[in-house]
C-alpha cells in the first residue's frame, strides 16, 4: 500500500470532509478501496461521499508515470502474448 499512498498523499492532504474535519490520507486511500473491492454503489455509498471519485482522478492523473500503451501494432501484438 506505500506506492499507492504515496501516490495520492500529497493530493489529499488538505481533503476536508466539509465538517472542517481533515481525514487522514491514509483513510482516504482505504475507503475508496473498499468501495473499489465491493462492486456494489449502495453497500458503501454512505461512507464513501465522494472520496472514491477523488481518489479515482488522482490515480488517472498519475497512470503516465506507471504504464504506457504500445505505440504500435507489433508492440501491442508482443504485449497481448505476454498477457
Amino acid at each position: 500500500m506505500g506506492l499507492l499512498l504515496n501516490t495520492v498523499h500529497l493530493k489529499l492532504i488538505k481533503y476536508s470532509s466539509g465538517r472542517g474535519l481533515l481525514i487522514p490520507p491514509v483513510l482516504i486511500l482505504l475507503t475508496a478501496l473498499r468501495f473499489y473491492s465491493t462492486g456494489s454503489y449502495q453497500v458503501v455509498y454512505s461512507d464513501i461521499h465522494g472520496i472514491s471519485h477523488l481518489v479515482s482522478r488522482i490515480f488517472g492523473s498519475a497512470l503516465p508515470d506507471y504504464m504506457r500503451m504500445p505505440e504500435t501494432a507489433c508492440a501491442a501484438a508482443a504485449v497481448a502474448l505476454q498477457f
